[in-house]
């Protein structure tokens, strides 16, 4: 009888955990392009697709604070300066054989691809095309190198260089909007529109996030968010989610769990006397203990009854 008590009294915990409700933590903040942005002009959504590729690791603190695994460094809309010590980390990190994806539309990172000794420059100027969505400050940029598909840009700039490009506009402008530059045993990912990483542009340009990414799964990816000069307040808090679990859905798992616990204790007792039953020899038993053969298998019947 106590064991069935027992056996109630651990059902009940357990569906009453199960109803509980879940805790789940939570930071944001309302900064552009920052990925803790859950906004229209955040970045979460092409955080969620980093967090489903690789390992995360938002940089909130100067480069010098930490410690840079191989991986991928990830730079959007940065407009503070960087400094000397910065770029030396990154050109270091690029030498490791990484990679570096920077996209800025407004020049203020043209002094990394300078201290790289790169022919790149951000040109922040507006290049204009024939193809676009609603607008001319939406282009449709169908032709990119190693993507079947398109992606929409939102007032892109363009990148004045000679290298490899991947995405152009169309022949009309024709002007470079992503290249990829070999940078010692690395490469740099250089996209001269921060807007196509955006919530709002999710359905456009989601696909070639995918695709971005797609060399890098399962490794580190750092992001930057300390070079923007505008301050993030993040909200860090914690969310609950209730469970909700029907009462008939609580009587079916109960019972269930009931018959686990007694089937779990029947199969451990049938396991021990199934291992130890043979091992036994009662007139052996009986002899070296001068104890009746009768006596002693009626004695060990009711114990087992």
């Amino acid at each position: 009888m106590n064991n069935y008590i027992k056996y109630i009294s651990y059902a009940i915990v357990g569906i009453s955990l199960l109803s509980l409700p879940l805790s789940i933590p939570f930071i944001q903040t309302n900064q552009e392009y920052n990925i803790f942005n859950k906004e229209w002009n955040g970045c979460s959504e092409f955080g969620k697709i980093i967090y489903a590729t690789g390992k995360p690791v938002p940089l909130m603190l100067p480069y010098s604070e930490y410690e840079f695994n191989d991986g991928v460094l990830i730079i959007i809309a940065s407009d503070i300066k960087y400094s000397d010590s910065s770029i030396s980390i990154i050109k270091e990190f690029l030498n490791r054989g990484n990679v570096v994806i920077i996209a800025d539309d407004t020049g203020n990172t043209n002094n990394i691809y300078k201290e790289l000794q790169l022919p790149v420059k951000i040109i922040n100027n507006q290049p204009k095309d024939l193809f676009y969505l609603k607008d001319d400050d939406l282009l449709i940029t169908p032709n990119i190198k190693g993507f079947d598909g398109k992606i929409i840009t939102n007032k892109p700039s363009y990148i004045d260089s000679k290298n490899g490009e991947i995405i152009r506009t169309s022949s009309i402008s024709n002007k470079i909007l992503m290249e990829e530059i070999n940078y010692s045993n690395g490469k740099i990912i250089v996209i001269s529109d921060p807007d196509i990483f955006i919530n709002g542009m999710k359905n456009h340009n989601k696909d070639f996030w995918t695709y971005l990414l797609n060399d890098y799964k399962g490794k580190t990816i750092y992001i930057d968010e300390a070079h923007r000069s505008t301050n993030a307040v993040y909200d860090i808090g914690t969310s609950y989610v209730q469970n909700n679990i029907s009462n008939d859905a609580k009587f079916v798992l109960f019972i269930i769990m009931v018959l686990i616990f007694y089937l779990i204790k029947r199969i451990d007792l049938d396991i021990f006397n199934f291992l130890f039953k043979k091992k036994i020899n009662l007139k052996k038993i009986s002899e070296e203990n001068n104890i009746e053969y009768d006596k002693l298998a009626k004695m060990i019947q009711k114990i087992k009854d």
